[in-house]
C-alpha cells in the first residue's frame, strides 16, 4: 500500500494521481495528466440519484398501499380468515426500503468530481481521513495547474 496525501475508503491521492481503492488496495489509477477537469463541490454522491428516487417512491407507495389494505382488512366488521404474522410485517419491508432509498437519493454532501476522457467519476468526501475539502482543493490545484486544468 502506498502512502496517500488524501485517502477515503473509495480513493487515495498521491503524487502520481488518483487511485481507486477497494478494501484499501488500489485497483485503478488515473494520472493527473489524464484528468481534464477536477471539481470539489457539494452535490449528490449517487450518480443516478433520480433512478434511486423513483425506486424509493415506488417501494414507499407499495408499502403504504399494503399497509392501508391490511388496515382495512383488520378493521372490517367480519374479517374472513386468520391473520398471519407475515401479513402484518409485509408493509414494513418495502416502506423502510423506500425511505432509505429516498434518503440516499436526496442526500447532498461534499464530493470530488473527476472528468477524464469521456467519463466522469463522482467520489464522496464525507469520510475523508486526512485533511479537509479546502486542503484537497489546494492540493489538486497544485498538481493539475501544470496542465492548465481548472480545479473548482
Amino acid at each position: 500500500m502506498a502512502a496517500y496525501a488524501f485517502v477515503t475508503p473509495e480513493f487515495g491521492l498521491d503524487e502520481t494521481g488518483l487511485h481507486r481503492l477497494r478494501s484499501r488496495f488500489a485497483f485503478a489509477h488515473i494520472p493527473y495528466a489524464a484528468m481534464s477537469r477536477v471539481e470539489v463541490t457539494r452535490g449528490r454522491s449517487v450518480q443516478n440519484w433520480w433512478l434511486l428516487l423513483a425506486f424509493g417512491l415506488a417501494c414507499l407507495g407499495v408499502g403504504l398501499w399494503t399497509a392501508v389494505s391490511l388496515y382495512l382488512f383488520l378493521t372490517s366488521p367480519r374479517p374472513e380468515g386468520r391473520v398471519d404474522v407475515r401479513a402484518v410485517a409485509t408493509p414494513l419491508i418495502p416502506t423502510v426500503l423506500g425511505m432509505v432509498a429516498i434518503w440516499q437519493a436526496l442526500r447532498v454532501e461534499e464530493i470530488l468530481v473527476v472528468y477524464y476522457g469521456k467519463r466522469s467519476l463522482v467520489l464522496p468526501l464525507s469520510n475523508l481521513k486526512t485533511g479537509s475539502a479546502a486542503e484537497l482543493r489546494h492540493y489538486l490545484a497544485q498538481r493539475t495547474a501544470a496542465g492548465k486544468r481548472p480545479v473548482s
